[in-house]
């Protein structure tokens, strides 16, 4: 990843730069390795505490609604199936076990 790279995810999330604002953490893997760690904003805007990469946002079940529209995308485009192994796209997943 170079300079630019990390510009440009900064530039993403300038309105979160140093604003008293909800947070949010970025992890950038590249080649299976960690090339940047980011957080901006804030972790509690109650109590100002600045965001870390290692926030828990205790996002609930928010983010299943997003999961399931990126997969619905990706079988549009013919890129996974529904009915594919997930270990077919994350081939480290442990394999299921037997009931």
């Amino acid at each position: 990843m170079t300079t630019d790279d990390l510009q440009l995810v900064d530039s993403l999330f300038s309105a979160y730069t140093g604003a008293t604002v909800p947070g949010a953490s970025v992890v950038v893997i590249a080649d299976g390795r960690v090339v940047a760690r980011r957080a901006y904003g804030m972790a509690d805007l109650e109590h100002r505490v600045a965001a870390t990469p290692e926030t828990d946002y205790r996002l609930a079940s928010v983010s299943k609604q997003f999961t399931a529209m990126a997969v619905m995308l990706l079988a549009q485009d013919r890129k996974l199936g529904y009915d594919q192994s997930v270990r077919i796209s994350c081939p480290s997943c442990p394999p299921p076990r037997s009931r």
